[in-house]
């Protein structure tokens, strides 16, 4: 027994070892993250940047041997990183109810880490005015599912700012299989970075309704991927239809691929929402 204890005994020292090791080595990444909110302070730089988020966490999640869970690593590191952006300056997070089977709070603190500064309104319309006015740096609005009758991404067609509102990220990050959803789209002001593996949203609005199976298929045709998400009947404006497009990829409002697949509609006009970071579906 006591050969037994002093084993354990031996292997407990060497974890006190290491976490002694991984408190220090936190404390100096802390170290190094003021020094950079100091860089990014000068130089009016965003402390949020997903993209470079998203590769990192990729990273991680390739090199993992595997006795960590997917998930542990991913809370562990937005933990960190949660620490990190509250530790560069104020980030207030705009957000509102969702629905009965999501509570946004927790989709904050998932994404941000329990360090998140949350700005409660009542509904995605308020979270989209209150980043345009500058009240809050993101916000967190649902995905869209063809639930609601005024969709949020409408409005980002009408935002005329210095600085464009967009999506720029996604919620979860971290998706258990090909057939898992998104829960909710991150807003901000401002052009979003790329991460190597992105999507886009592209809202495309026409004189009437578009058989959707059609314009599928014409930029399938263009090699474009690409399925609609959501749509929106504007009954004050003729009947005018608009849809929205989730693209595998960059694709610009003004690629020509985008042109030749929609020659034969009756297009009005067309805006990008949006590009996040593709996220990371688990291998089953």
């Amino acid at each position: 027994m006591n050969e037994k204890q002093n084993g354990i005994d031996a292997f407990r020292r060497e974890i006190d070892d290491i976490d002694d090791a991984l408190l220090d080595l936190l404390q100096r990444r802390a170290g190094l993250v003021e020094k950079i909110g100091s860089l990014k302070a000068r130089q009016s730089q965003s402390v949020f940047r997903p993209a470079r988020e998203a590769m990192l966490l990729r990273t991680l999640l390739n090199k993992s041997n595997g006795k960590l869970s997917a998930r542990a690593i991913v809370r562990i590191w937005r933990e960190i990183i949660g620490a990190s952006i509250a530790m560069q300056g104020d980030l207030t997070i705009a957000c509102c109810p969702f629905g009965k089977n999501i509570i946004n709070e927790v989709l904050v603190q998932e994404r941000f880490g329990l360090s998140a500064n949350l700005l409660s309104l009542a509904d995605p319309s308020e979270v989209v005015h209150s980043v345009a006015c500058r009240k809050a740096k993101l916000g967190l609005v649902p995905f869209p599912n063809n639930n609601l009758t005024s969709p949020w991404w409408m409005m980002l067609k009408d935002i005329n700012d210095e600085d464009v509102l967009r999506v720029i990220a996604s919620v979860p990050f971290l998706l258990s299989g090909q057939d898992s959803k998104l829960d909710a789209l991150i807003i901000s002001l401002g052009e979003a970075e790329l991460s190597g593996e992105d999507e886009t949203l592209l809202a495309l609005e026409f004189n009437s309704d578009v058989i959707i199976d059609r314009a599928h298929n014409a930029f399938l045709s263009e090699g474009l991927d690409c399925v609609c998400i959501d749509s929106y009947k504007d009954l004050d404006k003729s009947g005018s239809q608009s849809y929205l497009f989730k693209f595998s990829g960059l694709i610009e409002k003004n690629d020509d691929r985008l042109d030749r697949a929609l020659s034969e509609f009756s297009l009005i006009t067309v805006w990008q929402v949006g590009i996040y970071a593709t996220p990371y579906i688990l291998k089953q």
